[in-house]
């Protein structure tokens, strides 16, 4: 089969509006678009970073390197959708405690300490060996471009990466041949295809009458910013949180529920992401498939290592 060339159109949408249904603040972790049904479940994720830690120390144990195998990682909340950062939400519950930080998430923190647990013991001889920067070790051959990237032409098998270049805001990240993780690739693919249509969302007439309603409000109350991204960023902010950050992240929350800011943005999105699946369908279709066999080759190396 073969790789993934096209990166996805973003342009020429004809995006229809439908009248945005009221949507409370406290709901932003239940908010669906239509780009979720193409991103991998919690499950999907997890057999392949399975496969891929299998692979890659099963390439090791054979090179005579059994050091420091690479361990299993909580896996994240299911795809990539994390709205509360892109459009910039804070909850009234979560301003009166945070300020404009976000609330700790658990899943996070186990994942990023046994990381860095691992991260802390690799050596020099290890990374040479997962990254292919030596050919030989101990008279055996290292795999070319290393355990890693025979780990993923393993997982990749059938349906390779390629050379897919996918345009993301503006800026370009290209897949090297059969060295590019399939985990995480089709969430890049989503996200690149999200950070295009969201630049097209702020520039729409009616992101900007959202935008001014939230500024108007937030005036009402003695903040004057122009748009949410000013608020949270201030400078003001950059410490750590004090009452009258908590006091500002209060307000703003209060203005995004009082102009329906979470129904508004979701029918926005909404609209501009099915007006894109509709212009690429054979792009989304052959990403599934390839998708798919991934997850195949995946549960086979996973089967065989059990």
């Amino acid at each position: 089969m073969a790789a993934i060339d096209d990166p996805p159109l973003t342009t020429g949408l004809k995006p229809i509006v439908g009248e945005a249904k009221k949507v409370s603040l406290e709901e932003v972790d239940t908010v669906k678009l239509p780009l979720d049904s193409y991103l991998p479940t919690n499950g999907e994720n997890a057999t392949l970073q399975r496969a891929e830690a299998e692979s890659i120390n099963s390439c090791m144990k054979k090179l005579g390197y059994a050091k420091n195998p690479i361990p299993m990682l909580p896996v994240a909340a299911d795809g990539t959708r994390d709205f509360r950062t892109g459009w910039f939400v804070v909850t009234i519950k979560e301003a009166e405690k945070y300020g404009y930080d976000s609330p700790p998430d658990a899943t996070s923190h186990r994942r990023a300490t046994k990381d860095n647990a691992w991260q802390k013991n690799r050596t020099k001889v290890q990374d040479a060996l997962m990254g292919g920067t030596i050919e030989t070790f101990y008279g055996k051959s290292v795999p070319d471009g290393g355990c890693l990237a025979w780990s993923s032409r393993k997982i990749t098998a059938g349906a390779p990466l390629g050379s897919t270049t996918i345009l993301a805001g503006g800026m370009k990240m290209k897949a090297s041949d059969g060295n590019f993780a399939a985990r995480g690739y089709l969430e890049m693919q989503i996200q690149a295809v999200r950070n295009e249509l969201t630049l097209q969302v702020e520039k729409s007439t009616r992101r900007k009458s959202l935008a001014k309603s939230w500024s108007d409000c937030m005036a009402r109350s003695g903040y004057h910013y122009g748009s949410p991204v000013e608020a949270i960023t201030d400078k003001r902010w950059s410490g750590p949180v004090d009452k009258q950050e908590r006091a500002a992240a209060e307000a703003d929350a209060a203005c995004k529920d009082d102009v329906n800011y979470l129904g508004i943005m979701t029918s926005l999105h909404t609209a501009y992401e099915n007006s894109f699946i509709q212009q690429n369908q054979k792009f989304l279709k052959k990403l599934h498939t390839e998708h798919e066999r991934w997850l195949k080759n995946a549960r086979s190396i996973a089967a065989t290592a059990s």
